[in-house]
């Protein structure tokens, strides 16, 4: 913190002050000095001494502007110009120009994002929302201005004051949902259409994933290197899920990685078109440039996760890193990373919310006997049913081979078992409070199971529908809501304190359950985006047709499952989702719808299976698409960019697999 103390006002006041917008590339930030000759007198009235104040490193100046009035309305004003140079003072880049303003009411500072333009400086704009709330305490009054600076707040320059766990937890309440007054109508119509401000998510600029050009140094680079070295890992992957589910990857040698890690930083090591991360159809590395708005032109650099680092014991001399995705230019995240899209719905639901998600997987796939030449009679290894025997001692091998890879992977197995159909089974990922850690398991699962199935002399099948009269291959997750800022988290799908015998779910999570239902078709583009997902579900399938919730009840798309000890609700399983999704994209679309329902306060329909057609759920890809398309709100999410580029490609897809069969469909997976 800082402190500021005016010449017109003696009195002392404590600020917390972030850089919001530090110099891309900058690796220290140095400190202005009270009384520091490069602290200039603007306006004596408006003029004060900060005392260690973060200061990008290499800045030659800082900028203000006039106030915008929306800001003037909000009780903000600026406050004072800083300029900083160097010994050896160097261009300065637009980029790096920024602005410190200051609240009239309490001195609350912020660093305002700036941008240029032949030279003249503008302030982008920013609001905080708990600073205007408290804002509002101080004065007692709210002006109509006031609200709709809170509701068009976003993250660009936000700064969170430091509190105690008692007051964290207040202000997470506050931010709960409350029962709203939604009229029955309105509950029964499925689109996305608001109540009060359209939520936004937390954009590409904003959130906490650093840019491609800031050197993030990690002395910890050199020795993984060398560890990586000794283990006899020769290549790095370097991967990245595209729109089609393709794990997209290049690999670079961990000598040359040696060689160049003398910044410690593996970062912009590789590069990759961006047309082939959402400009390409599954059946072909085919550009459609016209529909797409793709061409060869750019690539987007890939920055690694060293968290999701991991060495692949079906092939040794490999390990792999997923990452994000940024333009190459500016170094910003990508609106074409599916990757960052989840990280910044998971950012959105903490800074906005106070929440967190908890998320857990099953994975289902079907085993064929590799013995066949031809697809035309594929063979399943068995013909059990649901929870036999038969398949786990027949397949003890290739089991122990897989729990064994996905062991040293660190990626545990809460159950498995053989499934309904001949040679299905089902592993169980389990719950975890970290999202991006579980959708990375459930891409390194399924690759760790084709491998091993291979090295049996077996096909692993994940295709959502294998054989016409069985059973179809889903990857059901379960979803919660946790609070963010206790430790341990708490799960928040229920409320075992509620005085209401018959009420089974939280506020928030009946709000949060009925935001996924009302975007639940046009979710069905992203979780069931293949022509071949849609051969999987209806009335029987155990996956739900209509729009609708239940407790316990396997034919509801949305089962609210209750702990077997505690019979408490814990979460929600979402059934309606394949392995032919991106899971990234599939669990922002998801989370996000969930998080519209706390943002509207939405009020959770009855729970019952229903007739009427207005809730029937899309019945192909196409008419999921067409949803995507009306609903606002998941549209906004994705993007222009990436909503334009999704929905062209997977209508090509969908084009090319209406004259193919479903035998046809299983020779494509069985060649994958």
């Amino acid at each position: 913190s800082s402190s500021s103390s005016s010449s017109t006002n003696p009195s002392t006041i404590s600020c917390e002050v972030e850089v919001i917008a530090a110099r891309k590339g900058a690796g220290t930030h140095n400190v202005i000095k009270p009384n520091s000759k490069h602290v200039k007198k603007v306006d004596p009235e408006q003029y004060a001494k900060f005392e260690n104040i973060p200061h990008p490193a290499a800045l030659e100046k800082f900028h203000l502007t006039k106030a915008n009035p929306s800001w003037k309305s909000a009780n903000w004003k600026y406050f004072h110009i800083i300029e900083y140079s160097e010994k050896k003072p160097r261009p300065l880049d637009h980029r790096e120009r920024c602005s410190y303003a200051a609240c009239n009411i309490c001195g609350f500072v912020v660093l305002f994002k700036t941008v240029t333009n032949e030279n003249k400086v503008k302030a982008t704009g920013c609001g905080i929302i708990s600073h205007m709330e408290k804002i509002h305490n101080i004065n007692q009054t709210s002006t109509s201005n006031n609200s709709k600076s809170t509701q068009n707040s976003s993250r660009e320059a936000i700064m969170k004051r430091k509190k105690s766990k008692s007051n964290s937890n207040e202000t997470r309440k506050k931010k709960r949902v409350q029962n709203s007054t939604i009229a029955n109508d309105d509950i029964h119509n499925n689109n996305a259409r608001t109540k009060q401000s359209t939520l936004t998510i937390i954009d590409t600029k904003s959130c906490n994933i650093s840019s491609s050009k800031m050197k993030i140094h990690n002395p910890a680079i050199e020795p993984l290197l060398y560890a990586l070295e000794y283990a006899n890992v020769k290549f790095l992957r370097y991967a990245s899920i595209d729109i089609i589910n393709s794990i997209r990857t290049k690999a670079v040698p961990i000598q040359r990685l040696i060689k160049t890690a003398n910044d410690h930083t593996i970062d912009n090591k590789v590069s990759i078109a961006k047309v082939c991360m959402a400009g390409l159809p599954h059946y072909a590395d085919a550009m459609m440039s016209e529909e797409t708005g793709l061409d060869a032109r750019d690539v987007l650099v890939m920055n690694p996760d060293v968290q999701s680092l991991r060495i692949l014991p079906y092939s040794s001399s490999s390990a792999m890193v997923f990452g994000t995705l940024h333009d190459q230019r500016s170094g910003e995240l990508s609106d074409l990373c599916t990757r960052g899209l989840l990280y910044r719905v998971i950012e959105t639901a903490k800074e906005k919310f106070g929440l967190g998600f908890g998320v857990g997987a099953e994975i289902e796939f079907i085993l064929l006997s590799n013995s066949n030449s031809s697809t035309s009679d594929i063979k399943a290894v068995d013909n059990t049913v649901f929870a036999s025997t038969t398949t786990l001692n027949e397949q003890d091998d290739f089991i122990n081979d897989v729990y064994d890879s996905l062991q040293k992977q660190k990626i545990e197995i809460e159950l498995l078992h053989s499934e309904s159909a001949p040679g299905q089974i089902e592993i169980v990922l389990p719950y975890q409070n970290n999202v991006m850690k579980i959708a990375d398991h459930i891409v390194l699962a399924r690759e760790t199971i084709k491998a091993c199935a291979k090295k049996h002399n077996l096909h692993a099948i994940f295709l959502p529908k294998v054989f016409d009269s069985q059973a179809g291959n889903g990857m059901h997750v379960h979803l919660s809501l946790t609070s963010s800022d206790e430790s341990p988290s708490r799960n928040l799908f229920s409320d075992p304190d509620s005085n209401d015998d018959d009420k089974l779910l939280s506020d928030e999570g009946e709000a949060f359950l009925e935001g996924i239902l009302r975007h639940l078709k046009a979710l069905l583009s992203l979780t069931m985006p293949t022509v071949n997902s849609y051969r999987r579900v209806g009335p029987g399938c155990w996956t739900g047709h209509s729009v609708c919730w239940m407790v316990e009840e396997k034919e509801s798309p949305l089962r609210v499952c209750l702990d077997l000890e505690s019979g408490e609700a814990t979460n929600v399983e979402f059934k309606l989702i394949d392995s032919t999704c991106n899971i990234y994209l599939a669990l922002a679309g998801i989370l996000f719808a969930g998080l519209d329902g706390l943002h509207q306060h939405m009020k959770l329909r009855s729970p019952e299976i229903s007739g009427d057609d207005s809730d029937r759920l899309p019945q192909s890809i196409e008419e999921s698409l067409q949803c995507l398309s009306d609903d606002t709100l998941l549209c906004s999410l994705l993007g222009k960019s990436l909503t334009k580029s999704y929905i062209a490609v997977k209508k090509a897809e969908s084009n090319y697999s209406a004259s193919r069969s479903l035998s046809d469909e299983v020779d494509d997976a069985m060649k994958r």
